[in-house]
């Protein structure tokens, strides 16, 4: 970013407004920079369990949540320090701009449920009840996403740099359902704490989940306990309210599938090891065999 590239508008902008402009790109690029940390930091277990595996669902959710994220952020930088840069913003680009920053957090939100309920599905053997309880959960929020989504121009207003201002108790509802569903993961998920003890290798899967799970509850609902009130209080400025989740669910999302494959692929390591009947089978979606190395 260029020392002078607010010079041509320094004469009509108010400081707090060209603070507010240089804290949101700053911040932005800030969220590019930390996805770009946690590649560099997790390279050797992405080539490994990512790109040296054959296909399998959570590699593709990897690869979707890991470099769609990096693309989506660098654009939205790229459009901060140029189009959005030169107030007063249009009302109809303020409008495009929260809506896609809104859809692609809920997208991300969506990503790391699906994740971490596949997770659940498979503790429980991958039992139908509890898969048509997963699935109406995740639909329940998706509906109310779109609910939102269809709603963001009745009720949003934004100031000449596309701050905006929420008045509506939507924002409420969604941030509920999120809790609510986490809650629904988190409980199922504990609940089934007792069978690490029925073997070595439940016990190393059961781990995981009460780890992770508990990690990503704890993450998710400190997100959006400040989100929401935020939301309410002051304007609602991209880089916080969207830009940080985003790239943090992108983050956490990347990591439990890595974890996971990573615990895959320590039972192949010993494929001659004795296997207890109790023990959960962990089905093909949650990971991939590292004996082929094709995709």
């Amino acid at each position: 970013m260029s020392s002078n590239q607010f010079s041509p508008y320094e004469g009509v902008m108010s400081p707090d407004v060209a603070q507010a402009l240089h804290v949101r790109e700053w911040s932005t690029l800030g969220t590019v920079v930390v996805i770009i940390w946690d590649m560099f930091l997790l390279f050797n277990d992405e080539y490994t369990y990512i790109w040296s595996t054959p296909s399998f669902a959570l590699k593709w959710i990897y690869l979707f949540a890991r470099y769609f994220v990096i693309l989506f952020q660098s654009t939205c930088y790229y459009f901060l320090t140029h189009t959005l840069s030169r107030p007063p913003v249009l009302e109809s680009i303020c409008f495009t701009w929260t809506l896609v920053h809104i859809i692609v957090t809920q997208i991300m939100t969506a990503v790391i449920e699906g994740v971490l309920m596949l997770r659940v599905y498979a503790l429980y053997r991958q039992d139908i009840a509890v898969g048509w309880l997963l699935f109406t959960v995740f639909l329940i929020q998706r509906v109310i996403a779109v609910g939102v989504d269809v709603r963001v121009g009745e009720y949003v207003r934004y100031d000449e740099i596309c701050r905006a201002k929420q008045e509506t108790v939507d924002v409420l509802v969604l941030g509920a359902g999120v809790l609510f569903t986490q809650a629904v993961i988190w409980t199922l998920t504990f609940s089934k704490r007792k069978v690490r003890k029925e073997s070595t290798s439940n016990a190393r899967f059961m781990g995981l989940l009460l780890r992770d799970g508990a990690w990503a509850f704890a993450g998710i609902v400190a997100l959006f306990s400040v989100i929401v009130p935020y939301a309410f209080l002051v304007e609602i400025s991209s880089h916080t309210a969207f830009s940080w989740p985003i790239s943090l669910l992108s983050i956490a999302t990347c990591r439990i599938i890595l974890n996971m494959q990573g615990l895959k692929s320590n039972e192949i390591v010993h494929p001659g090891a004795l296997k207890d009947p109790e023990d959960i089978e962990l089905p093909e979606y949650l990971g991939s065999s590292l004996e082929s190395k094709a995709f």
